[in-house]
């Protein structure tokens, strides 16, 4: 199924697509695959699940991930205390947010599979893009970023004012 009265086919520039989730993986529709390059070839690849917010998430490919300064920031983070740093007293807490971020930066891959490509999804996600409670799914292309949204999520951010968000010659 396809949002927004889109017809899927590769010129589409944007296109919502409902997906169902099958063995903790989902297929990515031709008309999204059409549209990253970077999907080809046989081989599976390495991506990063980065959660924007609770019930979405952006692929990120390795590349990606390598030349954006505060990813490649995160995933030092991530990797932790290299051999020479101190390590902090037990009662020296880091902020709610700052202990967060290792669910907010997920590793995973995408795999060929037949004619088409695959997404693992981790058994937990950050929202309701879980593979065990997810009821509505959806993939779509944001700023050429494939992205996974909760239904309820992308249901909710479609309630503004188009007009707000595409906004037209003032007379």
């Amino acid at each position: 199924m396809v949002i927004f009265g889109m017809v899927p086919h590769a010129s589409t520039p944007r296109a919502a697509v409902a997906v169902k989730i099958e063995g903790g993986r989902i297929r990515i529709p031709p008309v999204l695959v059409a549209r990253l390059p970077r999907l080809s070839g046989g081989e599976a690849l390495n991506v990063w699940l980065l959660v924007i917010h609770p019930g979405r998430c952006r692929v990120v490919f390795q590349e990606q991930a390598s030349s954006s300064e505060v990813l490649r920031r995160l995933i030092e983070k991530l990797q932790g205390p290299g051999p020479d740093e101190p390590i902090t007293d037990p009662s020296d807490a880091e902020s709610s947010e700052h202990a967060a971020l290792a669910a907010r930066l997920i590793p995973t891959t995408v795999s060929p599979k037949g004619p088409g490509w695959r997404l693992l999804l981790p058994r937990s996600l950050p929202g309701e893009i879980e593979p065990i409670r997810a009821e509505s799914i959806w993939l779509l292309l944001s700023q050429g970023y494939l992205e996974i949204w909760d239904g309820r999520r992308l249901a909710a951010s479609v309630e503004g004012s188009l007009a707000d968000l595409v906004p037209g010659d003032e007379p």
